[in-house]
Protein backbone atom coordinates (compact mmCIF):
# COMPACT_ATOMS: atom_id res chain seq x y z
CA UNK A 1 0.00 0.00 0.00
CA UNK A 2 1.09 3.63 -1.19
CA UNK A 3 1.19 6.07 1.72
CA UNK A 4 1.37 9.41 0.80
CA UNK A 5 4.65 11.61 1.13
CA UNK A 6 5.31 14.22 4.14
CA UNK A 7 5.21 17.69 3.31
CA UNK A 8 8.82 18.97 2.68
CA UNK A 9 10.23 20.46 6.51
CA UNK A 10 10.24 24.36 6.09
CA UNK A 11 13.91 25.34 5.89
CA UNK A 12 14.14 27.31 9.77
CA UNK A 13 12.79 23.62 10.97
CA UNK A 14 15.12 21.29 9.23
CA UNK A 15 14.91 17.64 10.02
CA UNK A 16 18.17 17.60 12.01
CA UNK A 17 16.95 20.11 14.51
CA UNK A 18 13.23 18.60 14.91
CA UNK A 19 15.26 14.88 15.25
CA UNK A 20 17.57 16.49 18.02
CA UNK A 21 14.99 18.14 19.93
CA UNK A 22 12.53 14.67 19.83
CA UNK A 23 15.61 12.75 21.14
CA UNK A 24 16.28 15.28 24.14
CA UNK A 25 12.43 14.76 24.81
CA UNK A 26 12.60 11.35 24.81
CA UNK A 27 15.46 11.02 27.27
CA UNK A 28 13.33 10.20 29.97
CA UNK A 29 11.49 7.97 28.45
CA UNK A 30 14.31 5.73 26.86
CA UNK A 31 17.71 6.92 27.14
CA UNK A 32 19.26 4.71 24.95
CA UNK A 33 17.00 4.88 21.77
CA UNK A 34 17.30 8.90 22.49
CA UNK A 35 21.09 8.57 22.29
CA UNK A 36 20.34 6.51 18.59
CA UNK A 37 18.29 9.72 17.68
CA UNK A 38 20.70 12.11 19.10
CA UNK A 39 23.20 10.63 16.95
CA UNK A 40 21.42 10.35 13.83
CA UNK A 41 20.59 13.89 14.71
CA UNK A 42 23.96 14.43 14.74
CA UNK A 43 24.53 13.00 11.38
CA UNK A 44 21.54 14.89 9.51
CA UNK A 45 23.01 18.46 11.20
CA UNK A 46 26.62 17.74 9.69
CA UNK A 47 25.23 16.41 6.34
CA UNK A 48 22.37 19.87 6.47
CA UNK A 49 25.92 22.11 7.57
CA UNK A 50 23.16 23.29 10.36
CA UNK A 51 24.93 25.12 13.61
CA UNK A 52 21.73 24.78 15.68
CA UNK A 53 20.61 21.34 14.80
CA UNK A 54 24.08 20.60 15.67
CA UNK A 55 24.06 22.30 19.19
CA UNK A 56 20.81 20.48 20.02
CA UNK A 57 21.97 17.28 18.87
CA UNK A 58 24.75 16.87 21.13
CA UNK A 59 22.82 18.60 23.92
CA UNK A 60 20.31 15.46 23.50
CA UNK A 61 23.09 12.80 23.81
CA UNK A 62 24.94 14.42 26.35
CA UNK A 63 21.67 14.17 28.29
CA UNK A 64 21.30 10.95 27.11
CA UNK A 65 24.87 9.88 28.79
CA UNK A 66 23.31 11.61 31.99
CA UNK A 67 20.55 9.63 32.47
CA UNK A 68 22.44 6.52 31.56
CA UNK A 69 24.55 6.85 34.42
CA UNK A 70 27.54 8.09 32.43
CA UNK A 71 27.91 11.70 32.93
CA UNK A 72 31.67 11.42 32.53
CA UNK A 73 30.65 10.77 28.73
CA UNK A 74 27.68 13.28 28.55
CA UNK A 75 30.16 16.30 30.04
CA UNK A 76 32.34 16.69 26.59
CA UNK A 77 29.27 16.55 24.39
CA UNK A 78 27.59 19.50 26.93
CA UNK A 79 30.60 21.03 26.45
CA UNK A 80 30.45 21.10 22.36
CA UNK A 81 26.73 21.87 22.40
CA UNK A 82 27.73 25.34 24.18
CA UNK A 83 30.21 25.89 21.68
CA UNK A 84 28.08 25.47 18.67
CA UNK A 85 25.42 27.04 20.50
CA UNK A 86 27.65 30.23 20.64
CA UNK A 87 28.95 29.85 17.49
CA UNK A 88 25.70 30.08 15.80
CA UNK A 89 24.74 32.67 17.66
CA UNK A 90 21.47 31.07 19.72
CA UNK A 91 21.59 32.58 22.52
CA UNK A 92 18.64 30.63 24.45
CA UNK A 93 20.14 26.84 23.08
CA UNK A 94 23.40 28.40 24.90
CA UNK A 95 21.38 28.80 27.85
CA UNK A 96 19.58 25.23 27.64
CA UNK A 97 23.01 23.37 26.53
CA UNK A 98 24.64 25.11 29.45
CA UNK A 99 21.69 24.17 32.14
CA UNK A 100 22.29 20.71 30.89
CA UNK A 101 26.32 21.17 31.33
CA UNK A 102 25.47 22.31 34.89
CA UNK A 103 23.38 19.53 35.51
CA UNK A 104 25.93 16.84 34.15
CA UNK A 105 28.68 18.52 36.31
CA UNK A 106 26.62 18.14 39.45
CA UNK A 107 26.57 14.56 38.54
CA UNK A 108 30.17 14.48 38.53
CA UNK A 109 30.83 15.84 41.65
CA UNK A 110 32.25 18.89 40.84
CA UNK A 111 29.67 21.42 42.42
CA UNK A 112 30.99 24.82 42.57
CA UNK A 113 31.61 24.32 38.68
CA UNK A 114 28.24 23.18 38.19
CA UNK A 115 27.04 26.57 40.03
CA UNK A 116 29.15 28.93 38.35
CA UNK A 117 27.33 27.65 34.65
CA UNK A 118 24.00 27.30 36.32
CA UNK A 119 24.25 30.86 36.71
CA UNK A 120 25.61 32.01 33.75
CA UNK A 121 23.10 29.62 31.89
CA UNK A 122 20.27 32.13 33.62
CA UNK A 123 21.83 35.37 31.88
CA UNK A 124 20.60 33.94 28.53
CA UNK A 125 16.99 32.42 29.41
CA UNK A 126 13.53 33.75 30.50
CA UNK A 127 9.84 33.04 30.46
CA UNK A 128 8.97 29.40 30.37
CA UNK A 129 12.28 28.82 30.14
CA UNK A 130 14.12 30.22 33.26
CA UNK A 131 11.24 28.84 35.11
CA UNK A 132 12.17 25.45 34.03
CA UNK A 133 15.99 26.44 35.37
CA UNK A 134 13.92 26.21 39.01
CA UNK A 135 14.56 22.30 38.52
CA UNK A 136 18.70 22.79 38.15
CA UNK A 137 18.57 25.25 41.30
CA UNK A 138 16.67 22.44 43.94
CA UNK A 139 19.30 19.78 42.53
CA UNK A 140 22.44 22.13 43.34
CA UNK A 141 20.79 23.47 46.68
CA UNK A 142 20.40 19.37 47.69
CA UNK A 143 24.04 19.32 46.75
CA UNK A 144 25.26 21.84 48.49
CA UNK A 145 22.67 21.49 51.57
CA UNK A 146 21.37 24.86 51.04
CA UNK A 147 17.88 23.22 50.91
CA UNK A 148 15.25 24.87 53.24
CA UNK A 149 15.11 28.59 50.78
CA UNK A 150 15.04 26.56 47.74
CA UNK A 151 11.89 24.45 48.40
CA UNK A 152 10.32 27.87 49.31
CA UNK A 153 11.11 29.62 46.37
CA UNK A 154 9.60 27.85 43.58
CA UNK A 155 5.72 28.38 43.49
CA UNK A 156 6.43 31.14 41.32
CA UNK A 157 8.05 28.71 38.58
CA UNK A 158 5.17 26.30 38.97
CA UNK A 159 2.42 28.20 38.43
CA UNK A 160 4.20 29.51 35.46
CA UNK A 161 4.65 25.96 34.26
CA UNK A 162 1.57 25.12 35.10
CA UNK A 163 -0.11 28.11 33.14
CA UNK A 164 2.01 26.85 29.96
CA UNK A 165 0.19 23.50 30.46
CA UNK A 166 3.78 22.25 30.52
CA UNK A 167 3.53 19.12 31.93
CA UNK A 168 7.09 17.42 31.43
CA UNK A 169 8.88 20.53 33.51
CA UNK A 170 6.69 21.27 36.02
CA UNK A 171 6.51 17.15 36.90
CA UNK A 172 10.27 17.65 36.91
CA UNK A 173 10.08 20.59 39.81
CA UNK A 174 7.69 18.66 42.01
CA UNK A 175 9.67 15.58 41.86
CA UNK A 176 13.26 17.78 42.68
CA UNK A 177 10.91 19.78 44.99
CA UNK A 178 9.92 16.37 46.44
CA UNK A 179 13.17 14.81 46.85
CA UNK A 180 14.36 17.64 48.60
CA UNK A 181 11.20 17.69 50.70
CA UNK A 182 12.25 14.28 51.66
CA UNK A 183 15.70 15.38 52.93
CA UNK A 184 14.63 18.02 55.63
CA UNK A 185 11.65 15.93 57.10
CA UNK A 186 8.44 17.48 55.32
CA UNK A 187 6.98 14.27 54.48
CA UNK A 188 3.66 14.79 53.78
CA UNK A 189 4.34 17.54 51.36
CA UNK A 190 7.21 15.80 49.97
CA UNK A 191 4.49 12.65 49.28
CA UNK A 192 2.00 14.92 47.76
CA UNK A 193 4.41 16.13 45.52
CA UNK A 194 6.09 13.13 44.21
CA UNK A 195 2.64 11.48 43.62
CA UNK A 196 1.80 14.37 41.50
CA UNK A 197 5.12 14.14 39.14
CA UNK A 198 5.08 10.50 38.75
CA UNK A 199 0.89 11.39 37.61
CA UNK A 200 2.65 13.84 34.97
CA UNK A 201 5.51 11.53 34.15
CA UNK A 202 2.80 8.49 33.61
CA UNK A 203 0.74 11.10 31.44
CA UNK A 204 3.63 11.49 29.04
CA UNK A 205 4.93 7.66 28.92
CA UNK A 206 8.18 8.44 30.66
CA UNK A 207 9.14 5.28 32.20
CA UNK A 208 12.44 6.16 33.75
CA UNK A 209 11.17 9.19 35.20
CA UNK A 210 8.74 7.34 36.88
CA UNK A 211 11.00 4.49 37.97
CA UNK A 212 12.90 7.96 39.48
CA UNK A 213 9.40 8.98 41.60
CA UNK A 214 8.97 4.97 42.95
CA UNK A 215 12.62 5.08 44.27
CA UNK A 216 11.93 8.29 45.97
CA UNK A 217 8.70 7.37 47.15
CA UNK A 218 10.36 4.17 48.76
CA UNK A 219 12.98 6.39 50.51
CA UNK A 220 10.18 8.28 51.90
CA UNK A 221 8.70 5.32 52.89
CA UNK A 222 11.87 4.27 54.82
CA UNK A 223 12.13 7.71 56.52
CA UNK A 224 8.69 7.14 58.12
CA UNK A 225 10.12 3.92 59.33
CA UNK A 226 7.75 1.76 56.62
CA UNK A 227 10.47 -0.63 55.67
CA UNK A 228 8.75 -3.64 54.30
CA UNK A 229 6.49 -1.00 52.15
CA UNK A 230 9.96 0.90 51.15
CA UNK A 231 11.31 -2.57 50.64
CA UNK A 232 8.51 -3.92 48.20
CA UNK A 233 8.72 -0.72 46.07
CA UNK A 234 12.36 -1.12 45.18
CA UNK A 235 11.71 -4.62 44.12
CA UNK A 236 8.85 -3.26 41.84
CA UNK A 237 11.25 -0.18 40.49
CA UNK A 238 14.23 -2.82 40.11
CA UNK A 239 11.88 -5.42 38.27
CA UNK A 240 10.57 -2.70 36.15
CA UNK A 241 13.94 -1.22 35.45
CA UNK A 242 15.65 -4.61 34.54
CA UNK A 243 12.77 -5.26 31.68
CA UNK A 244 14.07 -1.76 30.41
CA UNK A 245 17.28 -2.41 30.41
CA UNK A 246 17.86 0.73 32.72
CA UNK A 247 20.63 1.18 35.54
CA UNK A 248 19.93 0.87 38.93
CA UNK A 249 22.94 1.89 40.94
CA UNK A 250 21.01 4.90 42.79
CA UNK A 251 17.96 2.49 43.77
CA UNK A 252 20.52 0.63 44.78
CA UNK A 253 21.87 3.07 47.20
CA UNK A 254 18.16 3.54 48.79
CA UNK A 255 18.06 -0.08 48.82
CA UNK A 256 20.82 0.14 51.58
CA UNK A 257 19.64 2.64 53.08
CA UNK A 258 16.79 0.82 54.08
CA UNK A 259 18.67 -1.91 54.85
CA UNK A 260 20.64 -0.01 57.54
CA UNK A 261 17.64 0.77 59.13
CA UNK A 262 16.27 -2.37 59.08
CA UNK A 263 19.37 -3.62 60.85
CA UNK A 264 20.84 -5.28 57.88
CA UNK A 265 24.31 -4.19 57.89
CA UNK A 266 26.22 -7.02 56.13
CA UNK A 267 23.38 -7.53 53.55
CA UNK A 268 22.94 -3.50 53.34
CA UNK A 269 27.12 -3.39 52.92
CA UNK A 270 27.05 -6.12 49.89
CA UNK A 271 24.35 -3.70 48.26
CA UNK A 272 25.98 -0.15 48.65
CA UNK A 273 29.36 -2.14 46.92
CA UNK A 274 26.98 -2.88 43.90
CA UNK A 275 26.05 0.80 43.96
CA UNK A 276 29.49 2.25 44.35
CA UNK A 277 31.12 0.41 41.50
CA UNK A 278 28.65 0.79 39.04
CA UNK A 279 28.30 5.15 40.25
CA UNK A 280 31.90 5.11 39.47
CA UNK A 281 32.39 3.29 36.44
CA UNK A 282 29.82 5.53 35.38
CA UNK A 283 31.46 8.58 36.22
CA UNK A 284 29.46 9.56 38.55
CA UNK A 285 31.60 11.18 41.49
CA UNK A 286 28.66 12.61 43.59
CA UNK A 287 26.80 9.27 43.91
CA UNK A 288 29.78 7.20 44.54
CA UNK A 289 30.83 9.43 47.49
CA UNK A 290 26.85 9.20 48.56
CA UNK A 291 27.88 5.32 48.80
CA UNK A 292 30.68 6.22 50.34
CA UNK A 293 28.91 7.63 53.00
CA UNK A 294 25.93 4.66 53.26
CA UNK A 295 28.96 1.93 53.99
CA UNK A 296 30.11 4.01 56.51
CA UNK A 297 27.00 3.39 57.97
CA UNK A 298 27.47 0.12 58.09
CA UNK A 299 30.25 -0.65 60.10
CA UNK A 300 29.35 -0.89 63.36
CA UNK A 301 31.26 1.82 65.53
CA UNK A 302 30.75 -0.40 68.72
CA UNK A 303 32.19 -3.30 67.23
CA UNK A 304 34.75 -1.85 64.95
CA UNK A 305 35.53 1.74 66.14
CA UNK A 306 38.60 1.69 64.48
CA UNK A 307 37.15 0.67 61.19
CA UNK A 308 34.09 2.65 61.60
CA UNK A 309 35.97 5.92 62.39
CA UNK A 310 38.49 5.10 58.99
CA UNK A 311 35.08 5.00 56.48
CA UNK A 312 33.43 7.79 57.70
CA UNK A 313 36.36 9.77 57.68
CA UNK A 314 37.33 9.26 53.79
CA UNK A 315 33.34 9.96 53.30
CA UNK A 316 33.67 12.91 54.75
CA UNK A 317 36.96 14.56 53.17
CA UNK A 318 35.69 13.47 50.22
CA UNK A 319 32.62 15.22 50.60
CA UNK A 320 34.33 18.34 51.83
CA UNK A 321 36.63 18.39 48.43
CA UNK A 322 33.41 18.00 46.85
CA UNK A 323 32.42 21.67 48.67
CA UNK A 324 28.87 19.88 50.27
CA UNK A 325 29.01 20.97 53.65
CA UNK A 326 25.58 19.44 55.09
CA UNK A 327 26.40 16.20 53.75
CA UNK A 328 29.79 16.10 54.96
CA UNK A 329 27.97 17.02 58.67
CA UNK A 330 26.40 13.62 58.03
CA UNK A 331 29.79 11.52 57.49
CA UNK A 332 31.69 14.19 60.52
CA UNK A 333 28.52 12.52 62.42
CA UNK A 334 29.60 9.32 62.43
CA UNK A 335 33.12 9.71 62.91
CA UNK A 336 31.83 11.58 66.25
CA UNK A 337 30.00 8.23 66.90
CA UNK A 338 33.14 6.36 66.21
CA UNK A 339 35.35 8.35 68.52
CA UNK A 340 32.28 7.99 71.23
CA UNK A 341 32.59 4.00 70.33
CA UNK A 342 36.55 4.62 71.31
CA UNK A 343 36.49 6.52 74.46
CA UNK A 344 36.75 10.02 73.59
CA UNK A 345 33.46 11.64 74.07
CA UNK A 346 34.94 15.11 74.64
CA UNK A 347 35.94 15.59 70.70
CA UNK A 348 32.73 12.80 69.84
CA UNK A 349 30.29 15.79 70.97
CA UNK A 350 32.59 18.80 69.56
CA UNK A 351 32.35 17.08 66.13
CA UNK A 352 28.64 16.38 66.53
CA UNK A 353 27.73 20.10 67.68
CA UNK A 354 29.65 21.44 64.61
CA UNK A 355 27.47 19.61 62.28
CA UNK A 356 24.31 20.46 64.64
CA UNK A 357 25.44 23.92 63.37
CA UNK A 358 25.93 22.91 59.56
CA UNK A 359 22.37 21.01 59.32
CA UNK A 360 20.44 23.97 61.05
CA UNK A 361 21.80 26.48 58.52
CA UNK A 362 21.23 24.48 55.69
CA UNK A 363 17.38 23.35 56.98
CA UNK A 364 18.32 20.31 57.68
CA UNK A 365 16.37 19.86 61.07
CA UNK A 366 15.68 16.06 61.59
CA UNK A 367 19.62 15.96 61.28
CA UNK A 368 20.52 18.49 63.45
CA UNK A 369 18.25 17.19 66.03
CA UNK A 370 19.85 13.73 66.18
CA UNK A 371 23.18 15.95 66.46
CA UNK A 372 22.67 17.82 69.24
CA UNK A 373 21.21 14.52 71.29
CA UNK A 374 24.43 12.88 69.78
CA UNK A 375 26.27 15.59 71.79
CA UNK A 376 24.08 14.97 74.93
CA UNK A 377 24.64 11.41 74.83
CA UNK A 378 29.08 12.43 74.63
CA UNK A 379 28.71 14.75 77.70
CA UNK A 380 26.41 11.59 79.38
CA UNK A 381 29.31 9.32 78.82
CA UNK A 382 31.90 12.11 79.74
CA UNK A 383 30.04 12.09 82.99
CA UNK A 384 28.95 15.99 82.23
CA UNK A 385 24.72 15.61 83.12
CA UNK A 386 24.65 19.27 83.07
CA UNK A 387 26.30 19.38 79.95
CA UNK A 388 24.00 16.62 78.20
CA UNK A 389 20.54 18.46 79.73
CA UNK A 390 21.34 21.51 77.63
CA UNK A 391 22.04 19.60 74.89
CA UNK A 392 18.60 17.92 74.76
CA UNK A 393 16.91 21.02 75.76
CA UNK A 394 18.71 22.33 72.34
CA UNK A 395 17.63 19.09 70.67
CA UNK A 396 14.12 19.58 71.36
CA UNK A 397 14.20 23.27 70.43
CA UNK A 398 14.40 21.57 66.97
CA UNK A 399 11.06 21.16 65.86
CA UNK A 400 11.44 18.00 64.11
CA UNK A 401 11.58 14.49 64.78
CA UNK A 402 13.51 11.56 63.66
CA UNK A 403 12.46 8.15 63.15
CA UNK A 404 12.13 5.44 65.37
CA UNK A 405 15.78 4.75 66.07
CA UNK A 406 16.38 8.42 66.31
CA UNK A 407 13.72 8.92 68.93
CA UNK A 408 14.85 5.51 70.91
CA UNK A 409 18.02 6.90 71.13
CA UNK A 410 17.17 10.15 72.72
CA UNK A 411 15.22 8.27 75.39
CA UNK A 412 18.45 6.31 76.42
CA UNK A 413 19.89 9.96 76.17
CA UNK A 414 17.57 10.79 79.11
CA UNK A 415 17.72 7.50 80.93
CA UNK A 416 21.51 7.67 80.85
CA UNK A 417 21.72 11.54 81.95
CA UNK A 418 18.86 10.33 85.12
CA UNK A 419 21.61 7.59 86.24
CA UNK A 420 23.59 10.34 86.44
CA UNK A 421 21.93 12.78 88.05
CA UNK A 422 20.96 9.66 90.75
CA UNK A 423 16.95 9.34 89.66
CA UNK A 424 17.31 5.37 89.11
CA UNK A 425 13.23 5.18 89.04
CA UNK A 426 13.33 7.91 85.83
CA UNK A 427 16.21 6.02 84.37
CA UNK A 428 13.81 2.93 84.40
CA UNK A 429 11.11 4.76 82.85
CA UNK A 430 12.43 6.17 80.05
CA UNK A 431 14.48 3.18 79.16
CA UNK A 432 10.47 1.40 79.56
CA UNK A 433 9.59 4.15 77.04
CA UNK A 434 12.28 3.12 74.50
CA UNK A 435 11.01 -0.74 75.08
CA UNK A 436 7.46 0.52 74.69
CA UNK A 437 8.61 1.78 71.00
CA UNK A 438 10.67 -0.63 69.44
CA UNK A 439 8.00 -3.30 70.41
CA UNK A 440 5.42 -1.27 68.30
CA UNK A 441 7.60 -0.90 65.57
CA UNK A 442 8.32 -4.30 65.62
Amino acid sequence: MMHPRPPLIPTDRSEALACAEAAYDRVQADPRQALRDGQRAEALARAERNPRALAAAYRAQGYAYVRLGTPSRGVPLLRSAIRVANRASDRRLRGLARVSYSSALLDAGRLSTARREFERALSDLDGVDAARCENLRLVIALGSGEIGPAVDSVDDALSILDQADDVLWSSRLRFNRGVALIEIGRLDEAERDLLGARRGYDRLGLAQAVLDCDAACARLESRRGRLPQALLLLDLHDQRAEELGLPISWALLTRGEVMIEAGLRVDAAFVIRRAHTGLADGGSAAGATEALVQLARTVSPRELPVEAREAALEAARALRVERRPARAAEAWCLVARAELAAGTPSMARRRALRAAGVFETAGWLGEARAARVLAARCAAQAGSPVLGRRDLALAREVRARGGVAAQVEELLVEAEIARLEGDPSASRRHVLRGLRLLDEHR
